[in-house]
């Protein structure tokens, strides 16, 4: 196994699909939420429905890993599918607390762009998954890390909406979102995990 060259892995990942398309969409986000508070309400309900993307998308690369299959990727959907239930639950009241109304057609563009950025790095992963086959046990738990400020988010916001405490969520959430695709994005010749 040869060594891993840092720069050209860096280069790799700034010239990758899916992470352009998480980086411009953020990015976007951050922008119309910059110039207009009253977006708040698009971009929380358009990160609840990029982690439900992120799970049907992780449901079907657990469902197609060899050595996985139904048990796994059937207690993954359960127990993401009730988490996500549990947070909808959550997520409507807040709705109603934090400026704006939905847009449709904001929501439907970064909801296309989220799909799009994720069909490409599931084709990709499982491409990858079947010449070096993850840990399913450290799969299963992957797309959580995504999610963590989008919940830490709601916790406090039941507090109280405050624009500059939305502004840090969605340079956290942005973070999240680059540094874990960084951090799973491994080389194919290096011993794949997730």
């Amino acid at each position: 196994m040869q060594p891993v060259n840092r720069k050209s892995r860096f280069v790799t990942v700034l010239k990758d699909p899916a992470f352009i398309s998480l980086l411009v969409i953020n990015g976007m986000l951050m922008v119309l939420y910059r110039r207009d508070i009253d977006n708040a309400s698009t971009i929380l309900f358009t990160y609840y429905l990029q982690s439900v993307i992120i799970g049907i998308l992780h449901f079907i690369r657990l469902l197609k890993l060899k050595g996985s299959g139904w048990p796994v990727a059937g207690f993954f959907a359960i127990h993401y599918g009730l988490f996500h239930f549990v947070y909808l639950i959550f997520l409507g009241p807040m709705l109603t607390e934090i400026p704006g109304n939905v847009e449709m057609p904001l929501l439907g563009a970064s909801v296309i762009g989220f799909l799009g950025g994720g069909i490409a790095e599931l084709i990709e992963k499982r491409a990858r998954d079947q010449k070096i086959p993850p840990v399913p046990g450290l799969l299963f738990f992957q797309p959580y890390l995504r999610i963590v400020p989008v919940h830490l988010f709601i916790m406090s916001a039941f507090l109280d909406f405050a624009p500059e405490k939305f502004l840090f969520f969605l340079v956290l959430k942005t973070g999240a979102d680059l540094l874990t695709y960084i951090l799973f994005k491994k080389p194919a010749e290096q011993t794949v995990i997730a």
